[in-house]
């Protein structure tokens, strides 16, 4: 593109130009680079990298349950979101919303259909009460899990109410299929103080792709 005379300091000027990519893998980055050049003075390049496809959250809930965390048991208690929906995860974030007397009594993990476990929680909060705030159900302010968060759940203090980065990056799930049986698992790993888990919810993220115009 001839983008002609630009004054400085305060010219500009715009010219419109579109492409097509057609040999790429969805949700990958596509580089495109730009040679720069004033009359004979060569600027070199730069270079733009566009994300192809658009990140598509689906989400799945618990709703609101009121289950009992068995009391200083290695077994724990297991909430299950069955998802039916086929697709390849991009993106897996959780919420919970936990009501417990001593959060340090508690390890956390989200189990995907395959058996793969991430650990969100090992024994964090101490003598802290509860994971989210508010009502005990799915209308409380949850705990969020999401591994591109700045804080992470190691330095957060209860009631953990924000967003957080678990121990384990939830990347583990990346490229594996959404459908099937996922469990949340709660352990309480010392006695005297309990807990009840009132809402558990999914945050499940596909890469869709089309045609763009840059």
């Amino acid at each position: 593109q001839n983008y002609g005379v630009i004054l400085n300091p305060i010219g500009s000027a715009t010219r419109s130009f579109s492409f097509t990519a057609s040999d790429f893998v969805c949700g990958t980055i596509f580089p495109i680079t730009l040679q720069l050049q004033d009359g004979a003075t060569d600027y070199g390049t730069i270079t733009y990298n566009i994300p192809t496809g658009t990140l598509v959250p689906h989400s799945y809930s618990s709703g609101n349950i009121a289950t009992p965390i068995p009391d200083n048991n290695i077994t724990g208690v297991d909430i299950p979101i069955i998802v039916t929906d086929v697709f390849t995860l991009t993106d897996v974030n959780a919420k919970i919303r936990i009501n417990h007397t001593f959060d340090g009594d508690l390890e956390i993990s989200l189990i995907h259909p395959d058996n793969t476990s991430v650990m969100l929680v090992n024994r964090r909060g101490s003598a802290g009460d509860n994971f989210g705030t508010g009502a005990n159900d799915c209308s409380g302010t949850p705990t969020i899990f999401d591994s591109q968060a700045a804080t992470a759940i190691t330095v957060g203090a209860a009631p953990f109410a924000g967003t957080f980065s678990p121990e384990v990056s939830l990347g583990a799930f990346n490229g594996k299929p959404s459908t099937g049986t996922w469990i949340l698992r709660v352990k309480d790993r010392a006695s005297l103080d309990v807990g009840t888990v009132g809402c558990f919810q999914l945050e499940l993220s596909e890469t869709q792709c089309c045609a763009a115009i840059l």
